[in-house]
């Protein structure tokens, strides 16, 4: 669709067999389409194009050696690269990998010198929830391209269809460790969504497309507390590619991003997860008021979800004991991960994933004290605001009862 001139674009949406939330989210995601400078990364195709494949690639590279690995087939293609499954040519082992070349015309300096950048940082991840770097190197006709790990799997939000409620915490614990482990190498993810989340038939979950990954200042922070400041060689018109469902305010700013970045998209997942939807409910019709709902408007803690009862069973429960169970810590989790100013969520990843660790096993999250604060916050707001006694009443017995309970 990227590939088309924009004035073909929305013909082909209108004429497509799909609902007009779809539409809208297509529509939405080309309006934030990187511009054509060439800054970015043929790595940020969406992962389930390894899997689901997508024949618009040419097949003339069949058979075509890169390295120790031979092209197998097509998988699919994006506006910067193509994207191949390979197997193992040398002899040495059976095994399968992915491929992703990226498109001559494409191999400009900022480009190549990303490309650098990248294959240094995913050479740091070694985890088991994380594609791993097979290789990297020159095509024959001088073209950049990494080797990956190849994933059979679904995206997370289809594998967590007809799964319990413990079964989806257990694959977001899974998602967020490999997170927690990309943050303290310096790394921060960029495009945390489901469709590059892969979860394989044994309920294994993999990380994949660091492609418009950022890597830290590494003079500027530890281990334990990556700093929040980017390299140099970041900064610039990549720092506006965006996922609109899954983007946190000071990415839709086009602000500095840090690991907090991450802890907000890992939010909106846990949400989805939980709630079957998104921070703010059903995707709004159009980016401006998803933007806006994302800069200026509360997120709704995931005990205030709609949820029916089908969805309810479909997870193992009910409406009320799902909505009495995400009650009190969990909301306060969430919700802790969905601020709007990055100071206020969780540090990093490992932060969200230790405090969800402790709500499932029984003991009480370290964010729980955090909730006073911004309940009091919203009752002075809603006194300035001249709120009727009635409603404010209720107000003050919700807070009376989340002291309490």
């Amino acid at each position: 669709m990227v590939e088309l001139p924009a004035h073909q674009r929305e013909s082909r949406i209108a004429a497509a067999d799909v609902g007009e939330v779809t539409r809208a989210e297509v529509r939405s995601l080309l309006a934030h389409h990187a511009d054509e400078t060439g800054v970015g990364s043929f790595l940020s195709e969406p992962a389930a194009a390894q899997v689901l494949g997508d024949l618009s690639v040419p097949a003339s590279r069949e058979g075509q050696r890169f390295g120790a690995w031979r092209i197998v087939r097509a998988l699919g293609s994006g506006g910067m690269g193509d994207v191949f499954e390979a197997a193992r040519a040398d002899g040495s082992f059976e095994g399968r990998a992915v491929i992703k070349l990226l498109k001559r015309g494409m191999d400009s300096d900022a480009v190549l010198r990303r490309f650098a950048l990248e294959r240094q940082a995913l050479a740091r991840l070694n985890h088991p929830h994380i594609a791993r770097l097979f290789d990297a190197g020159l095509s024959t006709d001088g073209l950049p391209y990494f080797v990956m790990e190849f994933v059979a799997g679904v995206p997370l939000d289809e594998a967590a269809r007809g799964r319990s409620f413990e079964q989806r915490l257990g694959l977001f614990l899974q998602l967020s460790d490999a997170v927690a482990h990309a943050h303290p190498n310096l790394l921060v993810h960029r495009d945390l969504k489901p469709g590059n989340v892969l979860v394989s038939a044994e309920g294994e979950v993999k990380l994949l497309d660091f492609g418009i990954a950022t890597l830290l200042n590494p003079g500027a922070g530890n281990d334990r507390s990556p700093a929040l400041s980017l390299a140099s060689e970041t900064t610039g018109a990549a720092g506006h590619r965006l996922t609109p469902g899954y983007a946190s305010p000071e990415q839709w700013q086009g602000l500095p991003l840090g690991v907090t970045s991450d802890v907000y998209a890992l939010g909106v997942m846990l949400t989805e997860l939980l709630c079957g939807h998104r921070r703010h409910g059903q995707f709004p019709i159009g980016a401006a008021q998803l933007e806006h709902a994302v800069l200026h408007e509360a997120a709704r803690p995931p005990s205030r979800c709609v949820i029916t009862a089908a969805a309810a069973l479909a997870r193992g429960s009910t409406p009320r004991a799902l909505t009495a169970a995400m009650r009190g810590d969990l909301d306060a989790i969430v919700m802790t991960a969905l601020a709007r100013h990055p100071g206020n969520r969780y540090a990093s990843a490992a932060g969200l994933r230790e405090d969800l660790e402790r709500w499932r096993t029984g003991r009480r999250a370290g964010v729980r004290s955090s909730i006073f604060p911004g309940w009091v916050a919203g009752l002075l707001h809603r006194l300035r605001a001249g709120w009727a006694p009635a409603r404010l009443a209720v107000a003050a017995r919700r807070l009376l009862a989340a002291l309490l309970g």
